[in-house]
Order: structure tokens, then sequence, then C-alpha cells
């Protein structure tokens, strides 16, 4: 699938990264231009202010950095492991590596999967999303077919979005 000759984001994280892959790529050309996107979810933090101040003195033993370094050091391992999975698995399946792009965000997911499909540089034509569905969990209002993300990207995407169950 060559989707109007603008790119393929391909949204990673909270899955099986080998098994999205080779299903996506089922349905992909090996010439599309794609783009891993990982998103490090900053959503707890933003809102319980975990990580935004300065540490209470009293909780400090000496000179040792604050906890949310180490945080973020380890999500931006996990990151790269994530993307270095994708662009290998999609390399294994005869994709060029000069056609993958890639990008790690933080921030709330939802809101920078749809900020990167608006910057016009990247002309992003396709968004490749897993719907998170959890059987037998509702977790919020809507249906049960798809996770919030999905369903915040469905909704307000300007290009088309293909959903992996």
């Amino acid at each position: 699938m060559t989707h109007r000759n603008g790119a393929i984001l391909l949204c990673l994280g909270g899955l099986d990264t080998e098994e999205f892959i080779r299903h996506i790529a089922r349905h992909l050309h090996e010439k599309s231009r794609i783009i891993l996107l990982y998103v490090i979810d900053t959503r707890g933090r933003d809102d319980s202010g975990y990580g935004t101040g300065p540490l209470d003195p009293a909780l400090v033993e000496g000179e040792a950095p604050p906890i949310e370094h180490g945080v973020t050091s380890a999500e931006e391992l996990e990151a790269q492991e994530v993307l270095n999975t994708a662009e290998l698995n999609l390399l294994r399946l005869g994709f060029s590596p000069h056609a993958t792009a890639r990008q790690i965000r933080k921030g709330r997911p939802e809101r920078e999967i749809i900020d990167v499909t608006q910057q016009p540089d990247l002309n992003v034509s396709l968004v490749v999303i897993g719907s998170n569905y959890k059987r037998g969990l509702k977790t919020g209002p809507g249906p049960l077919s798809i996770g919030r993300v999905a369903r915040y990207v469905v909704e307000h995407s300007g290009c088309d979005v293909l959903l992996r169950r």
C-alpha cells in the first residue's frame, strides 16, 4: 500500500513491536516512506506534578540525582529499543533503511501523534496505530474495541488512520 505518496506513521509502544511490524508490513509497499514514532507518555507526571518541582531536601541523601532523571533515562532506553526492534524487523522484511525515519517524543501520546501528522515537512498521509483493546477491561466511556489514544487519533487526525487490533 502506498498512500497518496505521503509518509506512513507507525505509532509504536504498549504493544508487541515485532508482531505489530510483521502484521502491518503485509499492508505496506517496500518503497513506502515510513516514520517510526515512540511517545514517552508523561500524562501521569503531568497530572500529578511528579518530577516538575524540586525534591524535598529531607528526602535527598547526599548528592543523589533526582528520581525523575533515572525514570527518564529508562524510558528513553526503552524507546530506543522499541525503535531498533521495529527498524530491524522492517529491514528483515525488505524495507529500505533510507525510507525509514525515527522519532521519540515526550508528552501525551494522542497529542504528540496528531502533532506529527500536522507537520507539513513530514507529509504524513496515513497513521497506523494499535487499538490497545483489552478484552473484558473497560477503562472509560466509549466502545470496548478502541483505546483512548487510538480514539483520539481517529477523531482528530487530518489523514487516514489504520487501526491494528
